[in-house]
């Protein structure tokens, strides 16, 4: 998905699916494995928290038009 490129590849990847059939292994796959899911969890959250604000998306419209 092209909107994804504004995100970490390495977060981005263990949820990539090709077509709907596949998203119960892709999910299989994630949660056979709690400590991978719990720290792809955290990663994602922070990231979100850190760089993915309100604050932020308006600074960055703020930027482009001046």
């Amino acid at each position: 998905s092209p909107g994804l490129d504004v995100f970490p590849q390495d977060l981005v990847r263990p949820l990539l699916f090709d077509k709907p059939a596949d998203i119960p292994a892709r999910a299989a796959d994630l949660c056979s494995d709690p400590t991978r899911l719990r720290a792809l969890k955290r990663d994602w959250k922070g990231l979100i928290l850190a760089e993915h604000t309100y604050a932020r998306r308006v600074r960055s419209i703020l930027d482009a038009v001046e």
